[in-house]
C-alpha cells in the first residue's frame, strides 16, 4: 500500500509539474479566466456563492470529489504548448482545502488525459494536505476527457494519498470552462 501512496503523489507532483511547464512563455496570451465574474443568490446561511468561469456563455467550471460538488471561487487556466493541453482550476483560499489546485494534462488531438490532481495544502485526514492523483500507467485509476468548445470535461477515478488513511479509489468529475486557450 505504501507503494501505491508514493506512486499516486508522484503522479500529483508530475501533474503540477507539467501544468506548470506547459503555460508558456511570459509573451503568450493569458488563458485566466476568473470563476467570480458574476454572483450568483445567496443559500440559506446568506451566504453568497460565486459562480464559476465562462458565466456569460452559461458554461461554468465545477468539481465534484467522491460525489460531493466542491463549492469554492476558482480561477480557471488553460494552455495549449507541444500537441499538450492543461487544464487548471485554483482557489487559493479554499475553505477546506486552502491553497486548492485542480489539473489535467490532455493530448490536444484526442483529449486523452495523460494526468490529473487536485492538491490542496489542508483538507486530509489530521493537519496534513490533501492530494489525489492519476497519471497513465497507474495500476489504479482512470481518466477520460471530452470537448465540448469551451468546455473540457474530465471525470474517473484517482488515487487519494494521506498519511494517516490508507490510500483509495476516489471519483471524481471535473468541468473545466476555457473562456480562452493561451497558444492555441
Amino acid at each position: 500500500m505504501a507503494d501505491l501512496r508514493v506512486a499516486a503523489a508522484a503522479a500529483s507532483l508530475l501533474a503540477v509539474t507539467v501544468a506548470l511547464a506547459g503555460c508558456g512563455s511570459s509573451d503568450e496570451k493569458s488563458g485566466t479566466e476568473s470563476s467570480t465574474a458574476a454572483v450568483s443568490g445567496s443559500d440559506a446561511s446568506g451566504s453568497v456563492a460565486p459562480t464559476s468561469a465562462g458565466a456569460a456563455t452559461g458554461v461554468r467550471s465545477s468539481v465534484t470529489l467522491d460525489g460531493k460538488p466542491v463549492e469554492g471561487s476558482f480561477s480557471t487556466t488553460c494552455a495549449k504548448k507541444d500537441g499538450t493541453l492543461t487544464l487548471t482550476l485554483n482557489d487559493p483560499e479554499h475553505a477546506t482545502y486552502g491553497d486548492l489546485t485542480v489539473t489535467a494534462v490532455l493530448t490536444a488531438a484526442d483529449d486523452a488525459v495523460q494526468s490529473f490532481s487536485v492538491a490542496g495544502t489542508t483538507g486530509g485526514t489530521g493537519p496534513g494536505p490533501y492530494t489525489l492523483g492519476y497519471t497513465v500507467g497507474m495500476p489504479i485509476g482512470s481518466a477520460q476527457g471530452q470537448n465540448d468548445g469551451i468546455k473540457y470535461k474530465v471525470t474517473g477515478q484517482a488515487v487519494a494519498t494521506d498519511r494517516s488513511a490508507p490510500a483509495a479509489s476516489i471519483p471524481f468529475d471535473v468541468i473545466f470552462s476555457c473562456d480562452s486557450v493561451a497558444g492555441a
